[in-house]
């Protein structure tokens, strides 16, 4: 495992990467006052499968607090994130917020992202329903 930290506007972001660079990567993104602890006990579950990333979001773990960053700023800052670590696509699994911002990922960067587990969360797309 190898952690990181990132500057975004005036906030740092911190970032965990357990590399396996020939499987495909899968994003954890935890909910509200939550961090990326949040998946350690899972982690090895996926390690052998999986290249992962895990994200403090905003104000929460190891990642600082900003008036001017928040939940809105994370497709760009994750878009940062995958063109520093030169990953072209993810699966994303995200709990409450972190299921929300993995949405809004997706709807920016669409061709960036495999698929999305949602866990406790809505759609960002509020008349879905009815297509």
């Amino acid at each position: 495992m190898k952690d990181y930290t990132i500057r975004f506007k005036d906030c740092s972001i911190y970032y965990e990467m357990h590399e396996n660079k020939t499987k495909p990567t899968l994003v954890f993104l935890h909910g509200y006052t939550s961090s990326l602890s949040l998946f350690e006990s899972i982690m090895v579950t996926f390690k052998k499968d999986y290249q992962l990333l895990l994200i403090d979001l905003p104000g929460h773990g190891r990642s600082g607090v900003s008036s001017y960053v928040g939940f809105k700023d994370m497709p760009e800052i994750i878009k940062s994130i995958f063109d520093y670590q030169e990953i072209a696509k993810a699966h994303f699994l995200g709990v409450d917020v972190g299921s929300i911002v993995a949405q809004g990922f997706g709807h920016i960067y669409p061709n960036q992202i495999e698929s999305l587990v949602s866990i406790g969360s809505y759609s960002i797309y509020h008349d879905s329903f009815k297509k």
